[in-house]
């Protein structure tokens, strides 16, 4: 552990601490398996934080059936069912962007890179251009089949807007992956393609809203004890308060915020970087991670070089308050700690971050949908049929 507010960094102190954070640490990790599998944040498109909000919620479950009103372009239209044992990969575009039209030539290169492999690539065509695409495609012929969705009713159940993002479905029907890059892609095709279809498999169903047909998603219970910090879960967080922002001040309106109370002396939160952001990667688009250090800016500096650290190796934002004005509201006694804040600044978490799993911080942004906020977002909001 570490100690809030130190006026100084003794050398033998700093390597003491040291081992006992390590043993500290270890006996504190999640036990194997707790913590949902994640996904490389180097596999994630950069996508617009709806885009990429709309396209997660269809992880795990079947993807929207096909409607009537698309048009086949170079194929006969086909179901999700006749597509059950294969590995699918729908592509969406435009051939009126750039962006657009370079999906083609990343398309041929995967298709053949995995031309001897069970996968099934569908082209799906936004509206956007939709007047002139098959002109287009007389003088650029692809060899895959082109869903046009004109109306974009299509496009509205996947959550798909005006750039290009790509919804990988499984061998048993399920989305798996979603909003990959190039390099992603492929990965993630090669990992379906080794798995083994499973006939007596049925993926998951969402409602006509696009809703899950379990309960409505609740925020994590609040059981067992908080020590070292008053215990704050179910209330209102303090102010946050920064002397100085390292990183640009984020805005948190209507996205969950995670603050991770620590300092350079806590070696057992050095050791979390990596996972932490993995984290922040992994939800960039949806929760704001704060690192709130206790520290002057001459200590944390000193501090990061002895580490051989610079601001560049975390992946989210750095702040100092050495007046300790938030952690002195909380009576905080011992770092790191960590807080999750729901939109409404109410604390949903509370802990140690090594307690802190993907699995947690999944569900408090889905129990969030049903803030002000975010409810916008969680019903699916039909920006192409209504929103042109």
């Amino acid at each position: 552990m570490c100690d809030p507010g130190r006026p100084f960094r003794p050398m033998m102190l700093l390597l003491a601490l040291a081992v006992f954070a390590g043993l500290l640490s270890a006996a504190e990790d999640p036990p194997a398996g707790e913590e949902a599998p994640s996904i490389d944040p180097a596999w994630l498109d950069r996508l617009d934080r709806l885009d990429r909000i709309l396209l997660d919620q269809l992880v795990g479950y079947a993807p929207p059936a096909f409607t009537n009103d698309l048009k086949w372009l170079g194929a006969e239209p086909v179901t999700w069912q006749k597509l059950r044992g294969k590995v699918v990969l729908l592509q969406s575009w435009t051939q009126r962007t750039r962006s657009g039209r370079r999906v083609l030539a990343d398309i041929d290169r995967l298709g053949t890179r995995f031309e001897e492999e069970d996968l099934r690539i569908i082209l799906l065509h936004t509206p956007e251009g939709a007047e002139t695409l098959e002109r287009f495609l007389e003088r650029r012929p692809v060899e895959y089949p082109v869903v046009l969705d004109a109306t974009g009713a299509f496009c509205d159940a996947l959550g798909v807007y005006k750039d290009p993002a790509n919804i990988l479905v499984g061998r048993n029907g399920a989305v798996r992956y979603v909003g990959l890059n190039e390099k992603g892609t492929v990965e993630a095709v090669k990992k379906l393609l080794a798995e083994e279809a499973d006939p007596t498999a049925e993926p998951k169903q969402r409602n006509a809203a696009g809703e899950t047909e379990t309960d409505e998603v609740e925020f994590p219970e609040i059981s067992g004890t908080i020590s070292g910090a008053n215990d704050v879960r179910g209330q209102k967080a303090p102010k946050l308060f920064a002397e100085k922002w390292i990183s640009p001040p984020p805005d948190p309106t209507g996205k969950i915020v995670i603050i991770d109370f620590w300092n350079t002396d806590c070696e057992s939160y050095l050791e979390l970087r990596e996972r932490t952001n993995r984290l922040a990667d992994r939800f960039r688009n949806q929760v704001i991670f704060i690192g709130l250090s206790d520290e002057w800016s001459s200590q944390f500096d000193e501090g990061l070089l002895e580490e051989n650290l610079d601001e560049d190796d975390f992946h989210y934002t750095l702040a100092l308050d050495p007046r300790r004005r938030m952690q002195s509201a909380l009576n905080l006694q011992r770092l790191p700690h960590t807080l999750v804040l729901s939109s409404d600044w109410v604390v949903r978490w509370q802990g140690p971050p090594q307690r802190l799993t993907e699995k947690t911080i999944d569900q408090i942004v889905r129990a969030d949908g049903g803030q002000d906020g975010n409810a916008t977002e969680m019903r699916r909001p039909k920006r192409w049929t209504e929103g042109r």
